[in-house]
């Protein structure tokens, strides 16, 4: 985040109710559908996280965190979706970039000269020697590429340059309706996954449904809502290693009666390279004043999909939320960090 039964399973989703405050401006919802029952603890710098409920969904991992940012509820949507992390070394984000149109259009290589690699960095080196031997990587599963991608990457003398065409090649169409088949013959529906991981907890999706629904990358040949959507793409490390993305962002206003300034936001990325397959994030913001200070409560949902963690069981699979709870609370602190500085 594909065939496509998500845009019949997103048309299903009911409107979430109206929802009345509690004496403490949290509304009734996040103790009902999230699994925070409370947040008297919250305060300019906390971030509460949980690693969440088991999934039905095998190969699907989630945790969840609450925090404050000091910005009314649309420019805080507005600020999570636009925040670069790349500023930031020890998240091990070499680029984080917008791409514009969404998803790509012809000749739009340009935005990926970022792109570069570099075999004398450690965790770039795997992936530079996967590219120089792109077809034994792909056949490998090493790579999520197809023969053809393959063979033309590893004939490429550059492969950033190579990376760079295939980037560029895959906004086009990267959330059509047709499954991916790579060399290696792993069949990758990014659809199914982002399905699977984002419809798990029938309680989300009801209290999201109004952010799923504007998405439109579930159908309509993920061209969403061209308004509230935004694509990226980002060259990182993940497991140790250099993968790359290429993912989009919906924020829309989703107000109620009694929430008449609530936003919500859904990120879904598809993994290019490496051991995962698709992640999401979905979040939720209310008006909420913190020590005086006016702002905004965000209830953040982070999703992932690893075959890795459909064959990691019982303490290794905890383990593993853990590890993903650390990095997600990791990544927020910073987010709030330069929020506060004004970055």
């Amino acid at each position: 985040m594909k065939p496509f039964l998500l845009s019949v399973a997103f048309g299903l989703l009911a409107l979430a109710p109206s929802l009345p405050l509690r004496a403490d401006g949290i509304p009734d919802a996040l103790a009902r559908f999230s699994v925070f029952d409370s947040v008297q603890s919250i305060d300019a710098d906390t971030v509460l996280g949980t690693t969440g409920t088991d999934f039905n969904f095998n190969k699907g991992l989630g945790v969840q965190t609450c925090y404050w940012l000091p910005f009314p509820p649309k420019e805080a949507a507005t600020y999570v979706r636009d925040w670069n992390p790349s500023g930031h070394p020890e998240l091990e984000i070499f680029v984080h970039k917008k791409t514009v149109p969404p998803f790509g259009a012809a000749g739009q290589e340009d935005h990926y000269l970022s792109l570069t690699l570099d075999p004398k960095v450690s965790a770039q080196k795997k992936f530079f020697d996967q590219s120089r031997n792109a077809v034994a990587a792909a056949d490998s599963g090493d790579l999520n590429l197809s023969k053809a991608e393959a063979e033309a990457l590893a004939k490429d003398p550059d492969p950033a340059h190579g990376w760079r065409q295939i980037l560029s090649a895959r906004a086009l169409d990267l959330f059509t309706t047709r499954p991916y088949e790579t060399a290696g013959g792993k069949t990758i529906s990014p659809s199914l996954e982002l399905r699977g991981i984002l419809t798990d907890d029938p309680k989300v999706r009801q209290e999201l449904a109004p952010v799923l629904r504007a998405t439109g990358l579930f159908g309509n040949g993920g061209k969403g809502n061209a308004e509230s959507l935004a694509s990226n793409w980002e060259f990182l490390v993940a497991d140790h290693h250099a993968i790359v993305t290429l993912g989009a962002t919906v924020v829309i206003p989703a107000p109620t009666p009694s929430q008449p300034d609530r936003w919500q936001l859904c990120e879904a990325d598809y993994y290019s390279s490496g051991e995962y397959d698709v992640s999401a994030t979905l979040c939720e913001f209310w008006p909420y004043t913190v020590g005086g200070k006016a702002g905004s409560l965000v209830w953040e949902d982070d999703l992932l999909a690893a075959s890795s963690v459909s064959e990691s069981k019982g303490i290794e699979k905890m383990a593993f939320a853990a590890l993903f709870l650390k990095e997600v609370k990791a990544s927020i602190a910073f987010m709030k960090a330069d929020a506060a500085a004004g970055k």
